[in-house]
């Protein structure tokens, strides 16, 4: 039996501004919201909508940043928490800009596990681009020091990475890899935390040497989807998968999300 902590990831709010310096001047950026349309628009102006905001992206994917990589990571990061909040836009529109947040933020600061977290179930669940989640936390883990302080230790994205190539991709001789990378980086914390990821992913690893298409070590994916805290509908997504493949999920009044896997 597997239990899991679910907390709001919705803890912070960053600043509402950011200047950039763009070889015209300084060039400000405006809210990235779609959701801000205060109007019933036509599925027509929808596009239009989602046309712009994707050029602003790559503006800022392209920008020099003189300094200010961590207030556009910031700024991309809040653009993103809009974007994929307001549903009823995205009902309209889908999910297709989620790799654009996602890339300027790989660029911009690999380090913002938080974000880089967020943005790999989204990618993957929602635009229905594991693929590039993959590749994007890979870009990322290469730019980051297997130790730091920071509120998603790193081994985590490596585990994110690994469930990506698992569950999505089929490929399991990279998925185990994956798994294998995040037992080295949990080692080099050294705390209670980092073992346990220790123990998980080995336990994964055992699993997928015995039996690569183990309805066990997928449902112990999913459930590693569920410990980067992810949103109400994302949960709601991942609940749906574990039953599909005989698991049960209770959620107590606390919270808590009990797992119990299948005979």
């Amino acid at each position: 039996m597997i239990s899991i902590q679910i907390r709001s990831w919705l803890s912070s709010i960053v600043p509402w501004f950011l200047i950039i310096f763009g070889s015209a001047g300084i060039v400000t950026i405006q809210n990235m919201s779609l959701g801000n349309v205060q109007n019933r628009l036509s599925e027509e102006d929808y596009e239009k909508l989602s046309q712009d905001e994707a050029i602003q992206l790559n503006l800022l994917h392209r920008s020099p940043s003189i300094g200010f990589d961590n207030i556009i990571a910031d700024w991309v990061y809040l653009g993103f928490i809009q974007y994929f909040g307001d549903t009823p836009v995205r009902n309209q529109t889908g999910y297709g800009l989620l790799p654009e947040y996602y890339q300027v933020l790989v660029d911009k600061d690999p380090l913002f596990t938080d974000a880089l977290s967020k943005l790999d179930v989204a990618t993957s669940l929602f635009a229905g681009q594991p693929q590039v989640s993959a590749q994007l936390l890979g870009e990322a883990l290469s730019k980051m020091p297997k130790k730091f302080i920071t509120k998603i230790q790193p081994y985590y994205l490596w585990r994110a990475k690994g469930n990506n190539e698992l569950l999505f991709l089929g490929n399991t001789d990279e998925a185990k890899e994956s798994y294998r990378q995040s037992i080295d980086w949990a080692k080099a914390y050294g705390d209670e935390e980092g073992q346990k990821m220790v123990r998980i992913s080995e336990n994964s690893l055992r699993i997928l040497e015995a039996k690569p298409d183990s309805k066990e070590a997928r449902i112990g994916a999913w459930v590693g989807v569920l410990a980067n805290r992810p949103d109400e509908k994302t949960v709601k997504r991942v609940i749906d998968e574990i039953e599909k493949l005989g698991g049960t999920v209770k959620i107590e009044s606390d919270g808590r999300i009990t797992v119990s896997l299948p005979k």
